[in-house]
């Protein structure tokens, strides 16, 4: 619903919306197995993320002419930032779909 309204800024913040909200869905129904310490320290590397690929794309828009061209640059920036920093705080389930990947790669 974003995404044609404000494109890349549009992308970006449903992403960090769709990771707040399900964090917070996580942290509801785990909430009598884990302690919600543990919760907070997962989820700030997840805004951490979000924050760097907001301020990416964000720089991408400005520098660069409007138009569809920027809108895959900003959203391939975005989409690597992510996975960038997925990969630098050793997000589990990042990690799992890249193995998952490379199985089916060297099959």
């Amino acid at each position: 619903l974003l995404i044609p309204h404000i494109q890349a800024m549009g992308a970006t913040l449903a992403t960090v919306v769709s990771e707040g909200l399900c964090m917070v869905l996580y942290m509801y129904l785990s909430r009598s197995y884990i302690r919600w310490r543990d919760l907070a320290k997962l989820a700030y590397k997840k805004v951490l993320i979000g924050a760097a690929m907001l301020s990416a794309v964000l720089l991408v828009g400005h520098m660069l002419p409007g138009g569809f061209g920027t809108l895959v640059i900003q959203i391939a920036t975005g989409g690597i930032l992510y996975v960038a920093g997925s990969l630098l705080v050793k997000d589990a389930f990042v990690l799992s779909i890249l193995g998952f990947l490379k199985s089916k790669l060297k099959k």
